[in-house]
């Protein structure tokens, strides 16, 4: 074991390096829960600027799933086997999926108060608007339907939003055979026939990164007006009863998106966004 393993590999690091770096002297916290760890950061980021205890916040997430002991624990279970086409392994909520693609990536957002954005003259990409969060965790592992349904729902009470409201929903999509169907009952039962992008797709499970590369593509959504397309989506399961968006995207409707995270432990989290 290399002496520095522990520095290189706490948790807190990014956090503590970062804070460093830019001689950053407010609020410095460290969310450790994984897949969810992004979307909860950013909104106790939010919060500490709505509490008073900041201006301007970096918050976000950074995950890997590459390390070979990862690689060698997820290998025995849920792991895609598709490995003589590996750019259609990640099928989320495709009929023919066999499981998750591993990747590792990083995302951060800086936040700030309104005031403190015009009064710099920063263009304002979107407004974290709420969030929401719920736990249950399946007898046979992974997250409930109901605590999906329960983070929608508080996500949506906090923003002030409705079901109908949204433009888009950007899904945890995991891609395996029983965490995908369990996901989309949750969405269909709270949103209907909202459109959704799974934008694991793109990159893969990547732990404690996902949902903030997840948020920042949303805020790319809200910017452009285009849902960005679910990669290799071709054939619907009907257990997996969502509208995806698929082939060349979809244009945004409504400027309100939702992104949605959960862990094979049993969290759950919602972050709304809206466009500025």
């Amino acid at each position: 074991v290399s002496p520095l393993w522990m520095l290189k590999y706490l948790p807190n690091m990014p956090a503590c390096h970062i804070g460093i770096a830019l001689d950053a002297r407010g609020p410095n916290n460290t969310i450790t829960l994984g897949e969810v760890s992004g979307p909860t950061a950013v909104a106790e980021a939010a919060h500490a600027i709505e509490r008073g205890a900041a201006d301007v916040m970096l918050a976000g997430g950074t995950g890997s799933r590459l390390m070979p002991t990862t690689l060698a624990r997820h290998a025995v279970g849920s792991v895609s086997r598709r490995n003589d086409e590996p750019e259609r392994a990640a099928r989320p909520f495709d009929a023919d999926r066999d499981g998750e693609v591993l990747g590792e990536g990083a995302a951060a957002l800086l936040l700030e108060s309104e005031r403190s954005a015009l009064r710099r003259g920063a263009p304002i990409l979107a407004r974290i608007a709420g969030f929401g969060s719920a736990f249950g965790r399946r007898a046979d592992g992974g997250v409930t339907s109901t605590a999906v349904e329960q983070a929608i729902e508080r996500a949506l009470a906090d923003a002030a939003l409705h079901a109908g409201d949204l433009g888009a929903v950007a899904l945890h999509g995991r891609s395996t055979r029983a965490d995908d169907p369990v996901e989309a009952a949750a969405v269909r039962a709270v949103l209907g026939d909202v459109p959704c992008t799974a934008t694991s797709s793109y990159f893969g499970n990547l732990g404690s990164g996902g949902g903030a590369v997840a948020a920042v593509m949303m805020i790319d959504t809200l910017a452009t007006g285009r849902i960005p397309p679910t990669l290799n989506y071709e054939r619907p399961d009907p257990e997996c009863p969502v509208r995806i968006v698929s082939a060349d995207g979809r244009t945004l409707d409504r400027p309100a998106v939702l992104v949605l995270n959960q862990t094979p432990t049993g969290q759950a989290t919602a972050l709304a966004l809206v466009g500025a």
